[in-house]
């Protein structure tokens, strides 16, 4: 019983890929699905959490920057360019398709003068 609950526990633990985006500073993994949708040319990926809650991602990542100057900068660095102000200090990035946007997100997330760089999730629309 135990060989049978430590080899569930490996095949569950390696199915998880190593896509992850920080919330609250932890890091929070997801799966990916196979389901994909093309809406207008924003192509929405759907991936899963540990908790099954399933959720799709556009290929945009939102960043908040202590400094507008320095995330100019880092945006030149990352050779990014389709970048959309929202205020003065948060930016809205369009990721190119073959990019992945949550490695992209990472390694934004890790620089000294982003505050906040996360995905853009689709949020489920309910009614109170």
């Amino acid at each position: 019983m135990k060989k049978i609950f430590t080899l569930t526990l490996l095949l569950y633990t390696i199915s998880w890929s190593e896509v992850y985006y920080f919330a609250d500073d932890k890091k929070v993994y997801l799966n990916k699905l196979k389901e994909q949708r093309d809406i207008y040319d924003n192509i929405i990926e759907y991936y899963e959490n540990q908790d099954e809650q399933k959720m799709g991602v556009k290929r945009e990542i939102f960043v908040k920057c202590r400094l507008a100057k320095s995330c100019q900068q880092i945006f030149k660095k990352y050779n990014l360019k389709n970048i959309k102000d929202i205020t003065s200090s948060i930016f809205l990035i369009t990721v190119k398709k073959d990019d992945d946007i949550f490695e992209l997100s990472q390694k934004l997330y890790l620089e000294n003068n982003i505050m906040i760089s996360h995905p853009n999730f689709i949020k489920e629309y309910q009614v109170r």
